[in-house]
């Protein structure tokens, strides 16, 4: 709900990006090393939580869990 939100990212050795909002799956990511900004999809209740799982291949490489502020 509310207005668009957007991501900005920044990545190193890292070739996706799984993003979940709201504990829920949201868009997969093809990345490069350097900065990458998405757009998020509307939620149909208050974005609370983004969770980005980064991969280098098929091998998990890192994860960041942000919770949003109102």
């Amino acid at each position: 709900t509310g207005g668009k939100r957007h991501l900005t990212m920044q990545t190193q050795n890292v070739t996706r990006v799984d993003v979940y909002l709201n504990d829920r799956p949201a868009m997969s990511l093809d990345v490069q090393d350097g900065s990458t900004a998405v757009d998020l999809p509307a939620q149909p209740s208050p974005l609370t939580n983004i969770v980005l799982e980064g991969f280098d291949g098929s091998n998990f490489v890192t994860m960041r869990n942000m919770t949003v502020q109102a």
